[in-house]
Formats: structure tokens, sequence, C-alpha cells
């Protein structure tokens, strides 16, 4: 069994009851990965049954004065620079090797993070009713979980762990020293022992003062500080450094036990951090600075959970900035000192309450699509959580990231979050589809005519259309009534003869009717033409008139007239003659009209006395009775049977025939429209009594 035993003895019991009750020394762990032959990464001084019983007492493995090099890391831990210089590797008597080399053995008590992980306990001494500090551990283990080792630095990695093969809970192989300084008083009888295995080394003042290397069975070993003073270079009343360097390299057990009068100087607490703003009540944030007072150069730890702080919490190098209700509590460590006592503050943030997001836009009507874009004022960091249901929105609510898209009536409610900061009180927007009004349908245009109303003569084909439209109808009346869809539809020009006013509309589906176009014609009527045609010969005894029809009648009709008792053709070529009125023979008036019309025909001697009249009215009824032709004209045919007032036939002679024909265009309701015509013929004629 590897049995390591560390004991301090005391010769003089008598120390002064104003010691101390208890001395903690810090020591610093090393662990190394046992020796595996196939494993390039294992130490091999560690668990190598090779250099098993190599060890014992005052072989001189080491130099007799301790090596002295620059710190590495004195922040939490004194001695770094301080180590045993190995000058052996083998067992002087019996040639047995106990060591790899030099370099190896420089692992042992310098931080290699390629080989080895740094760690570091605190051992209590405990001081009984003689005065004499002792400390007792059966099972020093102390890098086994649970042990209480702590780390250096919140980075520093976890121990290797147990080897399997080995122990599947204990972890071997490891080195450790520890630092301390103490005050040689002379005749006082100061001795240090201790009993352990495998190797362990002591310098007082810097020199060798125990020397127990390699592996071995347990041993033990004492100094009297009285007899070995002049060796160790010890004055009375000094104070000087004792340096204690261990190593645990084979797996069987191992103990500790210390016993000392020496008076041994422990670690002084450090004073409790303060901070430059004490526990108060804040709003928003608060910067909180830490410090140790009359410490620069302290370590200080803190934690904002609650939590005590620990070597491996947080590293303070920066004022902390409190934004949230927080506990912080700090802890001063510094080398050769106890760390301190924990700082507690209580820091309350006097919550504001956020304002109530808002919308942009805000309630509104809107058609097919709306974006709505929500924020909060003054705080551009603040969480928004809305709703389109109408629900309250809550923490776990969608989270708006972007433009909220809304295509149906909605109500939007939002809600900002924000740490340090009270919810704020809900945003509610309302927005209403409103689907498009369809279009205003447009309305048509009124229909245009090729011809503009006017006067004409004789016949106008009057066309229509609507500018710009093709798939249009147009409805229209020619008796001055405005139309409506159920008028005559438009196909073709319309064929105007006589007064007339035309109006039309367009129509068209999904379109506004147009307005009313309205043009009126016209009709300058050419004279009434009364011609004068030679009959068939009749008798004296022949009275009376009647009116026929003369169906191959064309305009202009001939008009005869007697030039001293020769018929002529005014309307033939010049010099041209027709029949002479003769005995027997009578002339018929012959007038040619589309509307109807009075007339008046007179015969007067030819001294002016007035010899027979005919008159009357032709209606249209009368006309229609008649072939017209193409424009519409018809031909009536007057018979005058020369008779006297008195009854009497008229005499040969010459006479004077005055004839009158005033015409009156009518509309479908026999209304009279247009201007009255009138047409008159004065002639002179012979005639030839029997």
């Amino acid at each position: 069994m590897r049995i390591f035993k560390w004991a301090i003895l005391a010769g003089f019991v008598g120390m002064a009851s104003s010691q101390p009750a208890t001395v903690t020394l810090r020591a610093k762990l090393r662990d190394f990965k046992d020796y595996i032959a196939t494993d390039s990464t294992t130490h091999p001084d560690f668990e190598n049954d090779a250099y098993l019983e190599c060890g014992g007492e005052n072989l001189g493995y080491v130099k007799s004065a301790i090596g002295l090099t620059d710190p590495v890391d004195t922040s939490l831990f004194r001695g770094d620079n301080r180590d045993p210089i190995l000058q052996k590797l083998n067992n002087p008597s019996t040639a047995k090797p106990c060591f790899t080399g030099l370099d190896k053995f420089h692992d042992w008590y310098n931080d290699v993070p390629s080989v080895n992980r740094s760690f570091y306990v605190d051992l209590v001494l405990t001081r009984n009713a003689q005065g004499v500090y002792t400390y007792n551990n059966d099972k020093f283990l102390p890098l086994n979980a649970g042990a209480g080792f702590q780390k250096f630095h919140p980075t520093d990695p976890d121990p290797f762990g147990p080897r399997p093969e080995i122990n599947l809970t204990d972890v071997w192989g490891f080195t450790m020293e520890l630092h301390t300084q103490f005050t040689y008083t002379a005749g006082k009888g100061q001795v240090f022992s201790f009993k352990g295995d495998d190797d362990v080394w002591v310098f007082i003042n810097g020199q060798l003062a125990i020397d127990l290397g390699g592996l071995h069975s347990a041993l033990s070993a004492t100094v009297n500080l009285d007899t070995k003073a002049a060796s160790l270079g010890l004055v009375d009343g000094g104070s000087y450094p004792l340096d204690f360097f261990f190593a645990e390299r084979h797996s069987t057990g191992s103990h500790c036990q210390i016993t000392t009068s020496l008076e041994l100087l422990q670690k002084p607490a450090l004073p409790v951090p303060v901070v430059t703003l004490p526990s108060q009540t804040f709003q928003s944030s608060v910067q909180v600075a830490l410090s140790v007072p009359g410490h620069p150069e302290a370590q200080i730890r803190y934690t904002v959970d609650g939590s005590e702080p620990t070597e491996s919490s947080p590293l303070y190098s920066a004022a902390i900035n409190v934004t949230a209700t927080t506990t912080l509590k700090a802890k001063g460590f510094q080398v050769d000192y106890a760390d301190s006592p924990v700082m507690t503050d209580v820091y309350t943030l006097q919550s504001q309450v956020l304002p109530p997001p808002v919308a942009d836009p805000t309630s509104r009507r809107f058609t097919d699509s709306l974006a709505v874009r929500l924020s909060v004022p003054g705080h551009p960091d603040a969480q928004i959580r809305y709703t389109v249901d109408g629900s309250v929105p809550t923490a776990k609510s969608p989270l708006y990231s972007a433009a909220i898209n809304l295509t149906a009536t909605t109500t939007l409610k939002a809600k900002a979050f924000q740490a340090t900061f009270v919810e704020s009180t809900v945003m509610t927007d309302v927005y209403t589809l409103q689907p498009p009004e369809p279009p205003a349908p447009q309305t048509l245009p009124t229909p245009v005519t090729n011809l503009p109303g006017s006067n004409f003569k004789d016949t106008l084909r009057v066309s229509l259309s609507v500018p710009g439209q093709g798939d249009v109808q147009i409805h229209y009346t020619l008796d001055g009534s405005n139309p409506t869809a159920t008028s005559p539809v438009y196909k073709g020009p319309l064929i105007v003869t006589g007064n007339v006013t035309v109006k039309a509309i367009a129509v068209k589906t999904d379109w506004v009717q147009s307005g009313v176009m309205t043009e009126t014609y016209t009709l300058i009527a050419p004279p009434n033409v009364v011609s004068l045609h030679v009959e068939r010969a009749v008798t004296e005894t022949q009275s009376g008139s009647g009116i026929q029809s003369m169906p191959g009648l064309k305009r202009p009709v001939a008009l005869i007239t007697l030039d001293r008792g020769i018929a002529r053709c005014l309307a033939c070529e010049a010099g041209s003659e027709s029949v002479v009125l003769g005995p027997g023979q009578f002339p018929e008036w012959v007038t040619v009209s589309r509307d109807p019309f009075h007339y008046q025909f007179q015969i007067y001697d030819n001294i002016g006395n007035f010899v027979v009249e005919q008159s009357g009215e032709v209606s249209r009824e009368v006309l229609n009775q008649t072939l017209g032709d193409s424009a519409g004209y018809h031909a009536l045919r007057f018979r005058w049977i020369p008779v006297a007032a008195d009854g009497q036939l008229i005499g040969t002679g010459a006479y004077i025939l005055r004839a009158n024909v005033i015409s009156q265009a009518l509309d479908a309701r026999n209304v009279p429209i247009g201007v009255a015509t009138e047409a008159s013929l004065l002639k002179t004629l012979g005639f030839v009594r029997k």
C-alpha cells in the first residue's frame, strides 16, 4: 500500500493561547494521465511499475538548494517560481531507475497544459488544547469527485478522472506543492515531522531539510529547527519560507496527517469588496463598479443570480451594467490572502411602463390589401407581440418583425415587451375591408350625323354614328319625340324627303345611355308645278270638273301657252311648238306636290274681267291615292270647263289664267311643320269657241 503520511510534530506544547484556532494553507495540485506504454499522451513517471521501490530517505535525487525561476502566475497561488531540481535518475545504492528524465520531471511542478491540469485545495490545521496544529485525512485523494478541489480559472478543464482498469472512482497520479512562512524562535523546540510514501521534499529557507524521494513504502522524517539552525541558516526571530513538494505516483493508498508547533503564516483575509453604488432602486440601468479597498491587485469574482461566488465565477474587469432587479454578490481573491467575505447588494429595477405600440396607418377602411407597420415610440428594441383575431396579445403571441399584410376585415391588437419595463397596454386598431365600388358606368357619347340639321331641297341621306364606339345600338325617332330603348334601331342611312326632326340616342350594355341628338331638317320645297295640258275634245254640253291621276307624269311639267293663237311649250327647247287649243278642246291644270295643299284657279278675260274660279283642298289621304315618283311627288289634274259665272260657255278670245297653290308639310300627327310653300302661275291663253 502506498501511504502518504505527512506529519508535523510539535515538540513544544506550551503554545500561547492567543494563537488562532485554525491555520489555512493553500496547496496546488496538478493532475496527470497515468502511464500507458502505447499512449504517448500519458506521463511515464506516474503509474509506472518499473519505478516501484526505487525510493528512500536521503538518496539525493534533488539538489540541496531550491530552484528559483520567474513567476508564472502568482495571482492566486504563491510559489510557482520555486521548484526542486532533479540531479539523479537512478537509486544510488541499487541503480534502480526512478525517473524518466529531467524534462519529464520539470512537468511535475509547472503548468504544462499538454500533460497536466492545475487545481488547488485548502488544508485547514486545527489547534488542540496544547496549542499544536493538526490535520488528519485517512484517504487523501483531493481530486476525487466531491473532494473539494477548485479550479484556478473558470476556463480550466476538469481533472482527467479515474483510470477504469485501476479504479472506477479514485483519481491517482497527481503532485502537490504548498508554500508558507514561519518565524524561527531559538530554543523553543520547534520541529517539523511527517510520515508518508512516494516523493516528498521539504525546503526550509531554500535548503533541503527533508529528503524522501522516489516510490517507497511509508517513511517518516523529522527536522528539529534548533539542531538544524546553522545548516539551514536560521537566525532567532527571523522569518523564513517553508516549501513542500509531494508526488503521488502509484495507486495504492494515501493518508495525510499534519502536526506542527511552528507558527506558520496563514493568509490574512481580504477586506470585503465595495461598490460605487450600494443597494438601491433604479430605472432603466445602473453601472456598478467593484474594488477591494487597499488591494488593487486582488481578483474579484461575482455572481448576479444570488449564488455564492467562487474562483470559478465570472472575473470582474469593468463596471457591471445592471438592467434588471439583481442580487449582486462578490468575493475578493489574492495570493497569500484568505478569500474575502462575500459582499451582497440588491438592485431593484423600478420598472417603467412601455408606451403602447402605434400602427401606421391607424384604423381605416381599405380595398384589396393593406400593409400595417408597428413601432414603439422611443423604444426601437422593444418586442411587439400582436394578434389579428381580436384576442389580447401575450408574450407568446406572434412576434412582429415586418409589415403585417391585411386582406380581410381585421381587429389588430398589439402589446410591447422589453426587459426592465412593464409591458405596455394593448393597442387596438380596426381595419375594415371595403371592396372597391364598381367603376361608375361611362356615359356613351351622343350620336352624331354626317349632315347637321339644315334646310334642304329634294332628298337627304342622313347617317348616324357614335364616335369611338363600334358595338353600340342607336335608337331614333322622326316625329320630334325623345327616343327610348324601344324606339326603332338605326340600321342604315335615313331618307329624309320632308320637314323632319331626327332625334337619336346611343345604348350599350354597362354604359350610361347617351344624351339625345337632335337635328332638324326643313324642306325648302320647289314651287308646286302648275302645268297646262291639252285634253281630248268635249262637247259644249259637258260640264263639271274632275280630278284624276296622271301616272306617267315626271317633273318638270311642260307649261303650254298661246302666242297669237299658236301653242308653245315653255319647258321645251326654244322654238318648239305644241297643239293649238281649238274648238271643242279644253285645258287641264296639273299640280305636282308631295304635301297637302290648297289650290285656286281663276280665269280673267283679256281686259281683266273675272270670268270663273275653281278652288279646293287636297289632303294627304287624297295624295296617297295616287302614284308618286321616287321623291314622293304626286301629280293631280284639274280640268277646267269654260263656263262663265252665269253658267254660259265663254266665248272665243284671249284669257288670262291665274293659278295659286299653297302647300304645308304635316307630321305623323297631321301637325303642320316647316314653312308653307306657295306656287303661282300667271299665263295668257287663247280659246276658240266652236
